[in-house]
């Protein structure tokens, strides 16, 4: 695995966009990486001609990044981003603003893809979507969202970081990249196994309380300590919890109560009719949790060494 050497932080140019650039400008400082300052103009689809089944052309017009955007980019520069930092300015033009983002995420080896993201629940986010969250679905590198929501309590301070794990090499990986994260941030660790609660069928003639208890959770997180132990990386401070529950929302609550400030977490990166009727677990804690969450998937885990 190699090191984290270009960042990329795809901009609209909103107060949410300029939110999501600090962090990226920090990362970019701590790394020493390159950051990459992306935005997509998006252009109108062919319309399609559905009864004649083909396709019906129509003038396109490219609307370019107006004078006062501009400003903004330098501004942002300018404020948030460290001198000796590297920044690349691009601007692409494509159907969609996620397809321009995973375009470049190839097309430059971006190592780490740090975004804004409304966070929207509920209705609006089923007919919307979220940019955000198909991209964390699709890249082929770590995405770090950050919520809108978080723009009043905005800090720059990575003093505990939450990994919420089920022992699984999706896990593994979160692991080591937080280990990783957690001493360039002189950052405690904290490691989280959520335990689904048990219900026992009568005939065991066994009461739930027989399996959640607090030796249970006692014996679970000595697990978690040995296994974070065996995990590649520098030594870091590390905490380990094991809760009964469903994981997002308990993945909230500990986050909350541990005033954690980055969640760092795998996921198998489902598609479509898997997603819709599972979920995703990091999907639904990227739209709940107080706090930064970066989602690595399995295809390409960069180190930060």
């Amino acid at each position: 695995m190699g090191p984290i050497q270009r960042i990329l932080c795809p901009t609209d140019y909103s107060a949410c966009a300029e939110h999501a650039f600090q962090y990226a400008a920090h990362w970019a400082s701590l790394f020493n990486a390159e950051l990459h300052l992306l935005h997509v103009v998006e252009v109108p689809q062919p319309a399609v001609d559905m009864l004649a089944g083909d396709f019906t052309t129509m003038p396109v017009i490219v609307p370019s990044v107006p004078l006062p955007a501009r400003d903004v980019s330098r501004e942002l520069k300018k404020q948030h981003a460290k001198a000796s930092t590297r920044i690349v300015e691009a601007e692409m033009q494509e159907y969609g603003a996620v397809e321009g983002i995973l375009t470049y995420i190839d097309e430059h080896a971006i190592d780490l893809v740090v975004m804004g993201t409304h966070g929207r629940q509920g209705t609006n986010r089923i007919l919307l979507g979220s940019v955000a969250e198909e991209v964390v679905r699709r890249a082929s590198c770590p995405v770090c969202a950050i919520r809108e929501a978080l723009l009043p309590e905005f800090q720059l301070s990575f003093d505990r970081i939450l990994v919420p794990v089920d022992f699984s090499a999706y896990s593994r990986d979160a692991v080591q990249m937080a280990k990783q994260w957690a001493h360039k941030e002189g950052a405690e660790l904290l490691v989280l196994n959520v335990l689904e609660e048990v219900n026992l069928p009568g005939v065991y003639e066994l009461e739930n309380s027989f399996v959640n208890t607090p030796e249970t959770r006692a014996r679970v997180e000595d697990s978690l300590l040995d296994w974070v132990a065996d995990i590649e990386g520098p030594d870091v401070n590390v905490h380990a919890y094991a809760r009964f529950g469903y994981p997002a929302r308990t993945i909230k609550e500990v986050a909350k109560d541990h005033g954690v400030n980055l969640v760092m977490m795998g996921t198998h990166g489902r598609t479509g009719l898997s997603r819709m009727l599972l979920g995703s677990v990091a999907e639904k804690v990227i739209r709940t949790v107080p706090c930064a969450v970066v989602v690595l998937r399995k295809d390409k885990i960069p180190a930060s060494a």
